[in-house]
């Protein structure tokens, strides 16, 4: 399509010169005589170009591609808003407002404010009261518009009150599966609920924490272990959404990546203390979400922990397939209580010349130094978990040489 003027964002185009493009889409990939076979759609969205005097400045299509499904990547759609975004166009014809999307009117309305943002028109064949050229159209936009929020705010409200219901229930209600797990669709009490079955690859080194714990190991004895032997972590397991993840975390870290992700202590007394492990179902405690105060600074919120559900007498809610028996783990939690220390915190940070800005680093596997106090003396410490560089068990100096060193 080549360009003919451009307009800044927000302004509306002269009407005597319209730079017209037709959208079509149909789910399935054929031709037919229906109305809205995309022959028809293309026939009479060119005509309604024509009849209104515009300039026909090119067409889109996605054939095959549902209007209804988010994860659907839809090109056609994708490269006139392109165009749309670039200032080349001045209306989008579609046969019906279905086919710019079936996802309902807050979709819709995204999509139609971010053509208004542009100064773009948007005109349907079957529809005619849409055509936001005019002040009829501009009114259906505004009914449209009070539709999206109320579908928005039903929506969300449905939402939370089945994720609650289903949270009750004993259901995994939203994320990837823990680790040591998979999901699997059950019925429990006429309610279609995510159950949680052992997964074949991940169980097993569940399994072998929970043992070594036992045995007395400490969670960082048991990642150094982990990371020696190569089990892969959850996000490896993950495939591309897994990568994505790494890839966002190694984007935020200032310490040289490594091959593979590390397992750390505190990953490992996350699984173990999971009551999940027995197959109980959980619920949080103590989980504040972040938020914003009054003059929009962000106030952090609170991670909380996970609990045993108890139904309304009280009795602990099994709903999982369990990893370890129920008295295994209780009896894992006693000798976990017996090794956690009571930390004091002081609510203010250790004052360090080094650690914390990016600029010490360990010498062995480029890893940022982080500060450690040991026997009352400030150390840096290399933060990298055991076992993931061969041969390097980490590196402590002391901190004041070091502070002293760099001063000088």
């Amino acid at each position: 399509m080549t360009p003919l003027r451009k307009h800044r964002p927000g302004a509306a185009p002269s009407l005597d010169h319209v730079r017209a493009v037709s959208y079509i889409r149909q789910s399935k990939r054929r031709e037919d005589d229906s109305q809205a076979s995309p022959v028809a759609q293309r026939e009479r969205c060119a005509s309604l170009i024509a009849s209104k005097g515009w300039s026909d400045a090119g067409h889109f299509e996605d054939v095959g591609k549902s209007g209804w499904d988010p994860s659907i990547h839809r090109p056609g759609f994708e490269e006139m808003m392109t165009a749309v975004r670039g200032g080349h166009v001045d209306a989008v014809v579609v046969f019906s407002l279905s086919r710019l999307t079936r996802r309902g009117a807050l979709e819709a309305m995204r999509i139609i404010e971010e053509l208004e943002t542009h100064g773009v028109r948007l005109v349907s064949v079957e529809e005619p009261y849409l055509d936001t050229s005019t002040p009829v159209g501009v009114g259906i936009l505004a009914i449209i518009a009070g539709l999206a929020q109320q579908e928005s705010d039903m929506k969300s409200a449905y939402v939370s009150a089945t994720k609650d219901t289903l949270r009750r229930a004993g259901s995994h209600v939203s994320g990837v599966a823990p680790y040591g797990f998979a999901a699997e669709r059950a019925t429990s009490s006429k309610l279609s609920v995510v159950r949680l079955v052992p997964d074949q690859v991940e169980a097993p080194h569940v399994r072998d924490m929970a043992k070594w714990a036992a045995e007395g190991m400490s969670a960082s004895q048991i990642a150094k272990r982990l990371n020696e032997d190569g089990v892969p972590t959850k996000a490896e397991s993950l495939g591309e959404s897994g990568a994505k993840r790494l890839a966002s975390r190694r984007a935020r870290g200032v310490s040289e990546a490594v091959e593979r992700p590390a397992w750390v202590s505190s990953t490992v007394l996350r699984i173990l203390r999971d009551p999940r492990l027995a197959g109980y179902a959980i619920e949080w405690q103590g989980r504040v979400q972040a938020t914003k105060d009054a003059d929009g600074n962000p106030v952090p919120g609170k991670t909380g922990k996970r609990v045993i559900l108890r139904d309304d007498e009280g009795q602990p809610v099994q709903s999982h397939e369990a990893l370890i028996p129920t008295e295994e783990w209780w009896k894992l939690q006693d000798v976990l209580d017996g090794r956690t220390q009571v930390v004091v915190r002081a609510g203010r940070r250790v004052p360090t010349l080094l650690a914390g800005h990016g600029l010490l680093f360990c010498d062995v596997c480029g890893s940022v130094m982080v500060t450690d106090r040991r026997a009352g003396k400030l150390y840096y410490k290399c933060n990298r978990a055991g076992g993931v560089v061969p041969g390097h068990g980490g590196l402590v100096i002391g901190q004041d040489a070091a502070d002293s060193e760099t001063a000088g």
